[in-house]
């Protein structure tokens, strides 16, 4: 399997730093937009100094591809499962369009970045 951005990041200090930096950056990403958001307002939010967040991280543009990447990575997976069945060409597309809509509303922090 290939090791992703997101593997990587999680690998430095556990899931635990981490992951807190990931959901703080989706989050501030959503209330003010990718551009708006500085680095300095993630370390702010994470409680670390922006030195030290590069420790995790190397660019916010890293952050913003690990959203991309986890937004998009389960639903390709299922769709792959889905058009790899052996069902009918409309059971694949109702499956489909069901693995969007339970990815979109699980994820819908993800997706709301994802898709702005």
């Amino acid at each position: 399997m290939r090791k992703t951005a997101a593997d990587s990041l999680a690998t430095k200090d556990g899931p635990g730093k981490s992951e807190e930096i990931f959901e703080q950056a989706v989050r501030i990403f959503q209330q003010k937009g990718y551009h708006a958001t500085s680095v300095q307002d993630i370390a702010d939010a994470v409680g670390l100094q922006k030195g030290s967040l590069y420790h995790y991280i190397s660019s916010k543009e890293e952050l913003l591809f690990q959203i991309f990447e986890r937004g998009s990575r389960s639903l390709t997976y299922r769709l792959e499962e889905i058009a790899a069945s052996d069902d009918p060409p409309t059971v694949k597309l109702e499956h489909a369009i069901e693995a969007h809509l339970v990815e979109l509303c699980g994820h819908l922090d993800i997706f709301t970045v994802f898709l702005s």
